[in-house]
């Protein structure tokens, strides 16, 4: 026989009953409640086979200090607490009063309670400690009965606490509870499209991206299998995830939105990739009655799913499911992955890429993916690589001149209508077209300094013509936070470069002269591709020319990255400019020309743009 028994600190006065009735029982009497806890594998004990995950989440009648937490054995029924007629019970509402918080606040972590963690309890083994580092102990209930003794009503709940024992941890899961409430918890709701928190979301400006938009459409009603994966990329500020969200509206205005995840960078959540697919598989449960049904059964039968290795929750949670209710009839599902370079870790982008390629590649499911990132090189190299040949379509943020300056004319007479008070004598259209010129040529093509300046220039506690003055260089007036928006995701991308004592030389030369990988390897004397190394991590800022096209001259992305950096103010760390930096640069061209260098830094076109002179 099989027994499992709770073992208490019984109160000295109070002797463990002993008698032929409770022979197969262990029975404990503490502060006047004697009461059972049986495993007994037999067939006649079966009344006792309900999950004891059962009592966990409402319970209110005892509270366990400490035990021995074990793993792996399971108890299947509500604690059984026979007790003296003459006790004296504590009201309900006072157990509620003082329980119910604690049950909340403990189950509600993520690594126990009913998302993660079944307990049972157990006489042997194991080491003491207090339950998953909560900070007040778990409270069990006692519900069921034996025959001969009173049943614990909820109008009557004694509050007894456990000082001892040994219990067995895994999973847990409510019992009866659906797998989809299990699913739920997993779920990373910040990183969902319209989440509070998340308010207010970019968007493209109306009449702007209308080509792009269109051929994103055009895409996602394809159904070409070896084409099932988009990679937008495009530099860092180029406008990516408010194309996203624009083509998120426009799948759910027409019912064929799966799905969604934006990632954000240095979230707790949003930036935790470990939540991708369970998230992602919420979602298409929520919206398709068929799916729902596949991965409830699925968490019901195996709820520790949501804590295993991505590969694993895709093809358990979304894989499986879509194929087994696959409808070729139907046009596909979108889901959109925004972000993929702000989780947490190149090894993680890379985990992520190549279960969902596996995936694609092992079920024909009904969904196509669009995954927004930088160009990080990583990341590239995957969608470039065998792995994703043939099965990828790239597609790149191209710059656009002319929606820029579609989005600041709209802006502009917005602001002249909203600043009246101020603006009342300056005569629209304002600014003027030299001046709309400038700001758009600036803008390298990229919504990303728009709308920094829009936003400065936007400042009700200002003047607008000052503010402006100030964006143009006009006014000698300092302002640091002209370009805040801008300078953040500059320091931002330079702060994670690695080998900066390296990098800050070579960024110097690129401000002031127009080189080429092999040319910045021959100025610094270093190995054949270091400078390519170097700049590795600048993808997002910095276009360098692939390694076929070696002689092609490396650029930025945004023009403003040269200003930033030669601003001592804005790039601190990171200024280039300093008489040290320039001296020695000046240095190493002289050593490069002096050793017989034959090779032109400058190209015609660039000789206005850039002075060598200057250095």
């Amino acid at each position: 026989m099989n027994l499992l028994i709770i073992v208490v600190k019984p109160e000295p006065t109070e002797p463990v009953i002993d008698s032929p009735a409770y022979h197969d029982v262990g029975i404990i009497r503490t502060r006047g409640i004697a009461f059972a806890a049986v495993y007994l594998l037999r067939p006649h004990f079966s009344f006792l086979s309900q999950s004891m995950a059962g009592f966990f989440p409402d319970s209110h009648h005892f509270r366990i200090n400490g035990g021995n937490f074990l793993n792996n054995i399971r108890i299947e029924r509500d604690l059984v607490i026979p007790v003296d007629q003459q006790y004296s019970m504590p009201s309900r509402d006072d157990n509620l009063a003082r329980g119910r918080s604690e049950v909340d606040s403990w189950i509600g972590t993520t690594n126990s309670g009913a998302s993660g963690v079944q307990r049972t309890i157990r006489s042997t083994g194991g080491a003491r400690h207090a339950p998953y580092g909560a900070s007040t102990p778990p409270i069990l209930q006692g519900t069921g009965e034996l025959p001969g003794r009173i049943r614990l009503s909820r109008e009557h709940e004694p509050m007894t606490t456990i000082n001892g024992g040994t219990f067995l941890s895994n999973n847990i899961q409510h019992q009866g509870e659906s797998g989809i409430n299990i699913l739920h918890r997993a779920v990373a709701l910040e990183a969902l499209h319209d989440w509070a928190e998340s308010f207010p979301q970019p968007r493209c400006h109306p009449e702007t991206r209308t080509k792009m938009l269109k051929t994103l459409r055009d895409w996602s009603l394809q159904t070409d299998p070896r084409s099932r994966i988009l990679w937008l990329y495009g530099p860092a500020g180029a406008g990516k995830s408010a194309i996203m969200q624009t083509v998120f509206r426009e799948l759910q205005n027409e019912g064929r939105l799966g799905a969604c995840f934006f990632f954000k960078r240095g979230h707790a959540t949003r930036g935790n990739a470990k939540t991708l697919f369970s998230t992602i598989a919420y979602q298409l449960a929520i919206g398709d009655d068929c799916l729902k049904a596949s991965i409830s059964k699925i968490m019901e039968a195996n709820p520790s799913i949501v804590a295993r290795s991505m590969e694993i929750q895709l093809q358990k949670l979304i894989s499986e499911p879509c194929h087994l209710h696959n409808n070729h009839s139907l046009d596909p599902l979108l889901i959109l992955i925004d972000g993929l370079d702000e989780c947490e870790g190149h090894d993680v982008h890379l985990e992520i890429l190549r279960a969902m390629r596996e995936s694609f590649k092992r079920y024909p499911l009904p969904l196509r993916v669009i995954i927004a990132s930088r160009p990080e090189s990583h990341i590239r190299e995957m969608f470039e690589s065998s792995v994703y040949h043939g099965y990828c379509c790239p597609f790149n943020v191209m710059q656009s001149y002319e929606d820029v300056r579609k989005y600041l004319q709209d802006e502009f007479a917005r602001i002249h209508s909203k600043h009246q008070d101020t603006l009342a004598a300056i005569p629209f259209p304002w600014p003027s077209r030299t001046i709309l010129d400038e700001l758009v040529q600036k803008s390298s093509g990229y919504f990303i300094y728009a709308s920094t300046i829009v936003k400065f220039i936007d400042d009700k506690n200002y003047r607008p013509t000052e503010r402006l003055a100030i964006v143009t260089g006009q006014s000698n007036t300092e302002s640091d936070s002209a370009f805040d928006a801008l300078d953040q995701l500059y320091m931002t991308i330079l702060s994670t470069a690695p080998r900066r004592s390296e990098l800050i030389p070579i960024l110097c030369a690129l401000a002031n002269v127009v080189l080429d990988p092999c040319a910045l390897d021959q100025i610094f004397q270093m190995e054949n591709g270091e400078a390519r190394l170097l700049l590795r991590s600048l993808h997002s800022v910095i276009e360098v020319p692939s390694k076929e096209s070696n002689k092609q001259k490396i650029s930025v992305h945004h023009a403003s990255f040269y200003n930033f950096l030669n601003d001592s103010k804005r790039s601190r760390d990171f200024y280039v400019g300093s008489e040290c930096h320039r001296m020695d640069l000046a240095c190493s061209l002289l050593e490069l020309f002096t050793a017989g260098y034959q090779g032109s830094f400058l190209d015609e076109d660039d000789c206005g743009r850039y002075i060598p002179t200057r250095i």
